[in-house]
C-alpha cells in the first residue's frame, strides 16, 4: 500500500510551506524533520498545531494518519532542502543574532493569532 493522492498532495504542500522560512514554515519543518529523524532533529511540539493555519494543521494530521498506516520514512519527498535550511536557520539564530531584522525575536505573529 502507498500514500493516497490526498496524502501525497498534503505532503507536497507541507514541504513547500516548510521551505518558506516563516514562523509557520519553521513549525512545519520541525514536523517534517521529526518524521525524518526525531532523535537527531528533536521532537515536534503538538501544541504547534494550534499556532498554524487550520489548513496547514489539517495537512499535518493527514500526514500523521498516513504515517500511522504506512510506516515509511520521507525519503521520497524533497526533505534535503528543508534539512539544510533548518540547519542554516539554527546556526544564524545561535551564532549570528545580529543577522535578524531589528525587533525580530525569532518568531513572527500575524493578526489571526497564527504564526506568519
Amino acid at each position: 500500500m502507498s500514500y493516497t493522492d490526498n496524502e501525497t498532495v498534503a505532503i507536497g504542500r507541507l514541504v513547500t510551506i516548510a521551505k518558506t522560512g516563516t514562523g509557520q514554515g519553521r513549525k512545519v519543518a520541525n514536523f517534517l524533520l521529526a518524521w525524518w529523524n526525531a532523535a537527531e532533529w528533536g521532537g515536534f511540539d503538538l501544541t504547534d498545531l494550534a499556532s498554524v493555519d487550520d489548513t496547514i494543521a489539517a495537512d499535518m494530521l493527514t500526514v500523521c494518519a498516513a504515517i500511522a498506516r504506512e510506516l515509511h520514512y520521507p525519503d521520497t519527498v524533497d526533505m534535503i532542502d528543508i534539512l539544510h535550511a533548518h540547519r542554516a536557520d539554527e546556526y544564524t539564530q545561535k551564532y549570528e543574532p545580529s543577522a535578524r531584522p531589528a525587533g525580530d525575536a525569532g518568531t513572527a505573529s500575524g493578526s489571526n493569532g497564527k504564526d506568519d
